[in-house]
């Protein structure tokens, strides 16, 4: 598990492995979050050179699909949620402070 750069789901509460998806690269991740935003679910993972990863998560059966990476900044992100006017944020600090949300179920 500490060889490879991956993002995994696991079950619980017995901690099966159900699904390892490879990252990519050597950077490692230094902020991984699981939210949800009108309705659907997702896995957004920072990586320690300010690129961030989201997949959409599949409740159902725990598989990661449709992964996007983006660039937000040069230093390590740290993810948090929040709500605000009764839906979920999530914040991204580093060295530019960003506010990740879904419009039209898109995350911007």
């Amino acid at each position: 598990m500490w060889t490879d750069f991956s993002g995994r789901i696991f079950s619980l509460p017995d901690l099966n492995l159900i699904t390892k998806e490879l990252l990519g690269g050597e950077i490692i991740p230094c902020s991984v979050l699981l939210c949800s935003f009108e309705g659907i679910s997702y896995m957004l993972c920072a990586l320690g050179d300010a690129h961030l990863l989201n997949f959409v998560l599949n409740t159902s059966n725990g598989q990661l699909a449709d992964r996007k990476k983006i660039s937000l900044g040069t230093q390590p992100i740290t993810l948090r949620t929040f709500s605000s006017k009764n839906a979920t944020h999530v914040f991204a600090a580093f060295d530019r402070p960003t506010v990740i949300y879904s419009s039209n179920k898109k995350l911007l």
